[in-house]
């Protein structure tokens, strides 16, 4: 062990500034890991929104029509497992193309610190249209 007498005066304090920079970055890493896994949640549950709202609105008597069920199942899947402001810039719109029931959803999530990029998030989900065959 060096006696304390030995260090010279300049070497003072240089073990806690390296300390702490090391900490500074270990934070910032894993703030932007944990950020990435949120963001991989809130893509499952944009997915989820999307598929849920194609499949409601895809019902041949769905309730309002099919966009309109497409709207509100897709609205209540968001609101139920991604509320706050984490989800607030994510929209879902829905549509009929040809025999299809089509939920658009993007925008993105923010990000946790300013050096972590905001994350986008474009997401499609589709269902055919459900129509009973008439009887002959």
């Amino acid at each position: 062990m060096i006696p304390t007498s030995d260090i010279g005066a300049d070497q003072a304090g240089s073990a806690a500034l390296t300390i702490v920079l090391g900490m500074l970055i270990v934070i910032v890493v894993f703030m932007a890991g944990c950020n990435f896994v949120v963001f991989e949640y809130g893509q499952g549950v944009v997915r989820t929104a999307v598929d849920e709202g194609a499949r409601a609105g895809s019902q041949e008597q769905a309730p309002g029509g099919p966009i309109q069920a497409c709207q509100g199942k897709a609205a209540q899947v968001l609101s139920g497992l991604l509320p706050g402001p984490f989800g607030q810039h994510v929209t879902v719109r829905c549509s009929v193309t040809g025999g299809d029931v089509v939920a658009m959803a993007s925008g993105s999530f923010p990000a946790w610190l300013p050096p972590v990029p905001s994350l986008a998030v474009h997401i499609e989900g589709r269902s055919q249209l459900e129509v009973n065959p008439s009887p002959s």
